[in-house]
């Protein structure tokens, strides 16, 4: 056996050991695959008002860790696959130096809509976080898309992302919007970038590109997520999201993309024509 080999055997006794699998049998895990549900949140908040915002984040994880289930039976609901935040300076769009606003991600994903329902319900009874998270929304979000299916993700399902994803990770989530008629093209732009990814990454363990976690999601756009009751703006919705344990894993991301000539370009004409926000080489700053 390789040093290779003999490294990935070990990260992947490692993890079953940490779920509680000590005996060697892969822990009963639910894989992140198509027909999970996401919520993916982008704010931008200008610097100088970070604070409150920092503060809500930290509020926010405090109440996952006490409501949310992480056992690897989903025993219970509400059952993360995974949560994390990211936050980075946004930079100025083919410049130098930064904007002076602040970007943060908020990814959760769970199971199907019945994880999502016991997600809110929890939220509501948190009544002084749930204020807060409706005053940090209302004020700085950019995108919001609640309980969105999953559409794409990796072969490997990803089992076990939620145990790999730490602080100091990095992350790239990029929102996109189109109108209803070109969805097609979106869609077919998506399928063809998963398929790259597939190829040409490994998901949890493996040299880089090494994907801790990779999710599409779409749905159509609300005009407010938070009552549905108002409608539809006629727009699809659009999330990638993809965490990396370091730069290097980034990099070797980008490195692939770029040698794959046909896909980046076609990559680059969607993100000129449909990008909602992009947040990119973010830090992990929260999970659990």
């Amino acid at each position: 056996m390789c040093i290779r080999d003999r490294y990935q055997r070990r990260v992947r006794e490692t993890v079953r050991h940490r779920m509680g699998c000590g005996n060697g049998t892969e822990a009963e895990n639910f894989p992140l695959e198509p027909g999970c549900v996401n919520f993916d949140i982008a704010l931008r908040v200008p610097d100088g008002e970070t604070g409150p915002v920092d503060a809500f984040f930290a509020e926010h994880e405090q109440f996952m860790r006490k409501t949310h289930n992480t056992k690897p039976d989903g025993s219970q609901e509400p059952h993360t696959l995974a949560y994390f935040v990211t936050k980075v300076k946004e930079p100025v769009p083919e410049g130098e130096g930064t904007t002076g606003n602040t970007l943060y991600a908020l990814t959760e994903t769970y199971r199907t809509v019945k994880g999502c329902e016991a997600h809110m319900e929890e939220g509501q009874k948190s009544t002084e976080m749930f204020a807060h998270f409706q005053e940090v929304v209302s004020k700085y979000a950019v995108s919001m898309m609640m309980m969105a299916p999953v559409v794409h993700t990796h072969d490997n399902k990803m089992l076990h992302s939620q145990e790999l994803i730490k602080q100091g990770c990095k992350a790239f989530t990029l929102h996109f919007t189109c109108p209803d008629s070109e969805q097609e093209t979106v869609d077919k732009f998506f399928a063809d970038h998963n398929g790259f990814m597939k190829k040409t990454h490994r998901a949890e363990t493996g040299d880089e590109p090494c994907a801790l976690y990779y999710a599409v999601t779409k749905k159509p756009e609300q005009t407010d997520p938070l009552d549905p009751a108002k409608g539809l703006t006629g727009h699809q919705q659009y999330c990638l999201t993809e965490v990396y344990k370091g730069q290097e894993g980034c990099d070797a991301h980008f490195k692939e993309g770029m040698a794959a000539e046909d896909m980046f370009k076609e990559f680059q004409r969607v993100c000129k024509e449909h990008t909602k926000l992009h947040i990119m080489f973010a830090d992990v700053v929260h999970t659990m």
